[in-house]
């Protein structure tokens, strides 16, 4: 999977990585977002949306939404 590849290979100069993702993807899932966040653990966030695909993780709550990416940005 590319993402592994990337990860692992070019991501030495990344400052942070927020991953965002459905409870319920089914192509990408929290288990593989997971082992994702383990490539680069240190600088790593994580964030599941319990309840929903990775087409409504946006829409459940863009409130949140924008404040976890506004949270990761400032931390930055």
């Amino acid at each position: 999977m590319e993402p592994f590849f990337a990860l692992t290979e070019k991501g030495s100069h990344l400052y942070g990585i927020l991953l965002i993702s459905g409870e319920k993807d089914d192509v990408i899932t929290p288990d593989d977002m997971k082992e994702l966040a383990k490539l680069q653990k240190s600088i790593t966030q994580y964030k599941m949306i319990k309840g929903v695909g990775a087409a409504d993780t946006y829409n459940t709550d863009k409130d949140a939404y924008f404040g976890l990416l506004q949270t990761f940005l400032e931390a930055k």
